[in-house]
């Protein structure tokens, strides 16, 4: 796929790098959901067959990516649809 090489292009962001994996491996991603608990700081990301994955993220750098893989994926169509839940 193209678009998904593109995307890879983007990949020294953390979560853009994450992403672009699961699509790789033939996962329909769904959501990626910033988590920020004393536990645990990163990504949860949602797939379509109702499973998750936890990608850790310095909390430095959380904020950061987080904004500029959702400026990164809103300009790739075959993402209209990925959700982000803050």
């Amino acid at each position: 796929m193209e678009w998904l090489e593109k995307l890879d292009k983007f990949g020294y962001n953390f979560l853009v790098d994450e992403l672009v994996w699961h699509l790789e491996q033939g996962r329909n991603v769904v959501s990626m959901a910033r988590v920020q608990t004393p536990a645990r700081t990163g990504v949860i990301i949602d797939f379509q067959d109702g499973t998750e994955a936890f990608h850790q993220v310095a909390p430095k750098q959380l904020d950061e990516h987080w904004k500029e893989c959702k400026e990164i994926t809103a300009k790739f169509s075959e993402l209209s649809e990925l959700r982000y839940v803050d």
